[in-house]
């Protein structure tokens, strides 16, 4: 007996030595820590994967750890088919509640670390969504499922609209930026709807005195192009202007009313579109009726250069031509301009058609008056010879 109990003291002690877990009857425990002592009321260290595992042996029930305090709880879990859907609890899943009043905080605490989740697998092609350290989001796709009952955000596949559930088109939340000036530098690499009073962006006073202002950059600096103002004002007023980061430009103004009037530069209601300033174009095409070839009918009476004559003296201008005066109060039609203008060069060549006859004529009568002539010389000369 003397003998056997060295023997088993000397098997509790090995076992002591070779053993990692630590099981103190107070304070804390810990497993695979060695000669560490633990650090929290259960430490557990290694060099493998699955630190915990807690296997839940029925395929249609629920494995859930909880963790909770006095006031709220956390559920990190898996559920089993057998269980219905309600609340954190849905068939076929896992599932990661908090009920507590401040919601879900998820922490990359590194500046360089990215927030991803995948579906599918663990793969870089299974990333679905990304937040990056600077706070950008990244989204692979939004597709509007069949049932959106659990739907946040979805896109109609043949509409391509932007959609929130249920069913409702999303919106665009404008800025009440209201008494704040903008400058080109303020719209880098973004695009921002905001509501102005007009003088603060510089526009004069309209009905309400504010105006919807879309501004824009594509890029990050002056080397990548000027920045851009589109505001919207009442009476039907557009508005443009552009600029480098030292200065806006000054506004442009285009006005568009119910009744399809287009004005640029005025607000002047004198044609479906009024221009105040020049226009420059390659080509211009009008449509025009009653093109001016009757002039070459037999039936047409040309008038008399008398009459032009008469004419010209007392109103000092052409026939059917508009005057200095009617041009300057009511404009030139191009159309009509042209189709009068071919008209006076059609006539013009009937008259020359007229004077070349004329022409002709007086040079036959010419040549035959000289030939009589001749004639008359010759036999003149024949009679002093005799």
């Amino acid at each position: 007996m003397k003998s056997f109990l060295p023997g088993i003291i000397l098997l509790i002690s090995s076992i002591n030595s070779l053993a990692q877990n630590t099981f103190p009857l107070t304070g804390n425990a810990g497993i695979g820590t060695g000669s560490t002592t633990p650090l929290a009321p259960l430490h557990i260290m290694g060099y493998d994967w699955d630190k915990i595992m807690i296997q839940e042996l029925a395929t249609t029930s629920l494995g859930r750890i909880t963790f909770s305090n006095s006031g709220n709880t956390l559920y990190l879990g898996t559920v089993g088919s057998g269980v219905s859907a309600n609340g954190h609890v849905k068939p076929n899943a896992s599932f990661f509640t908090y009920d507590g009043s401040a919601g879900m905080h998820f922490a990359a605490v590194n500046a360089n670390a990215n927030i991803r989740f995948y579906t599918g697998g663990g793969a870089d092609a299974n990333e679905r969504l990304r937040i990056d350290g600077t706070g950008k989001f990244y989204g692979l796709a939004f597709s509007r499922v069949t049932t959106l009952r659990d739907s946040i955000v979805s896109m109609d596949p043949s509409t391509k609209e932007l959609q929130v559930s249920p069913l409702r088109p999303s919106r665009m939340r404008f800025l009440d930026t209201r008494a704040v000036a903008t400058s080109p530098a303020n719209y880098n690499t973004s695009l921002q709807v905001q509501l102005k009073n007009n003088s603060t962006v510089n526009l004069a006073s309209e009905g309400s005195g504010l105006s919807s202002v879309i501004g824009l950059r594509g890029g990050s600096a002056d080397n990548t192009g000027k920045s851009h103002e589109l505001a919207f004002s009442d009476n039907n007023q557009v508005w443009i202007r552009s600029g480098f980061n030292a200065a806006w430009g000054g506004w442009k103004k285009m006005v568009l009313d119910s009744a399809g009037i287009v004005r640029l530069g005025t607000t002047a209601n004198r044609a479906a579109l009024h221009v105040n300033g020049d226009v420059f174009t390659r080509k211009v095409k009008v449509t025009q009726s009653n093109w001016p070839d009757f002039v070459f009918s037999s039936t047409y009476r040309l008038p008399s250069l008398y009459e032009v004559e008469s004419y010209i003296m007392q109103y000092h201008h052409l026939p059917e031509v508009p005057s200095a005066a009617e041009v300057e109060k009511d404009g030139l039609d191009l159309g009509n301009n042209q189709a009068v203008l071919l008209r006076k060069i059609e006539e013009l060549t009937l008259y020359s058609i007229q004077q070349q006859k004329q022409i002709d004529a007086i040079q036959e009568q010419n040549k035959k008056l000289t030939q009589l002539l001749e004639a008359m010389l010759t036999k003149e000369a024949g009679k002093s010879n005799n």
